[in-house]
């Protein structure tokens, strides 16, 4: 700890570490037949495939406030972006490569207006691929996004993404 510029130490034992999230949020689960994103894939696989969406943003959610390293793939000891949605959707048995310019050269582009929970979006600078993020719905997305924030919940066009793209059919 520091201390008007001097460096001093506490012991534990009079230390209560706590973290505090932005804001609470809330996530509606996505019904099978819903209206706009029912056109896309047959019958089965559209309610196959919201099913899983559903339960791989909730299990992203876990890993709410969680550290951001560099380089990192562990979701409980520190991840980058990357490593975030790599070990996401490894969980639910999709094997993505490793950095974010990959996974965007891996998945399938969707348009704006076509997407869903679920997807990814990338951003970056002109056509180069820095950052890679989960669409929850409702405009947001859940990411590994620095060291100072970690894994936190932001607005999806906070910055224009370079490509949206699917994993999940």
């Amino acid at each position: 700890v520091k201390i008007d510029r001097e460096r001093v130490f506490v012991s534990k034992d009079f230390v209560e570490v706590t973290y505090n999230l932005d804001r609470a949020v809330s996530i509606k689960q996505q019904s099978s037949g819903s209206g706009k994103n029912s056109g896309s894939g047959s019958g089965s696989s559209g309610s196959s495939g919201s099913s899983v969406t559903s339960s791989l943003i909730n299990y992203a959610m876990q890993f709410l406030g969680n550290r951001y390293v560099y380089g990192g793939t562990s979701l409980t000891n520190g991840t980058d972006c990357s490593g975030f949605t790599m070990r996401i959707y490894e969980h639910f048995g999709y094997s993505l490569p490793r950095t974010s310019s990959a996974q965007a050269g891996y998945t399938t582009s969707v348009s704006r207006s076509n997407v869903r929970p679920g997807d990814l979006f990338f951003y970056g600078n002109g056509s180069s691929v820095s950052h890679v993020a989960i669409y929850i719905g409702n405009g947001q997305i859940i990411h590994a996004s620095n060291e100072r924030t970690g894994i936190k919940i932001s607005y999806a066009y906070y910055r224009t993404p370079i490509k949206i793209g699917r994993v999940i059919n």
